[in-house]
């Protein structure tokens, strides 16, 4: 049996770009701006949700320990969030699959050229309920970040 720390078992520093990047891009899209998402950074969000999740990605992430580390990160900081804070698995899980189906909603928006590469370029204004819904995935990567952080800190 290896004593090897599975490739897929990271901390929230590995997740610290594409969360301070979606933190100010969801913050511009809640005021009515017009914003591009980099198409790298939203499908690393993506990735992210579905690895807490647990469903299938097609890369490395597709194991348990990846999968348990990812959930505890995103408990941890489900729980730094004022507004999002749960004490039941299920309900933390429902925010996850609400945040999940919003990211996954950005991905049939138009592609249009950014820089080197592409991204997507969001409606707004949002509608009542995506606007709460990237109101507290905002606070999500926001907490996210810090958490980020302090980990680099330590």
């Amino acid at each position: 049996m290896s004593r090897t720390i599975s490739v897929g078992v990271v901390g929230a520093k590995h997740w610290l770009y594409p969360a301070a990047v979606m933190e100010m891009r969801l913050d511009q899209i809640i005021k009515g701006q017009k914003i591009k998402i980099p198409l790298g950074v939203l499908h690393d969000a993506q990735l992210f949700f579905k690895v807490v999740l647990g469903r299938k990605t097609g890369s490395h992430f597709d194991n348990w320990p990846a999968q348990l580390n990812a959930h505890v990160i995103a408990w941890n900081v489900l729980n730094n969030c004022p507004d999002l804070r749960t004490h039941t698995r299920k309900e933390a899980d429902g925010h996850f699959r609400r945040f999940a189906k919003f990211l996954e909603s950005l991905e049939s928006q138009p592609t249009v050229p950014l820089n080197e590469g592409f991204a997507k370029q969001p409606s707004v204004p949002l509608g009542e309920e995506d606007q709460k819904t990237a109101n507290d995935l905002r606070d999500f990567f926001a907490a996210l970040v810090k958490k980020a952080e302090r980990e680099d800190r330590h």
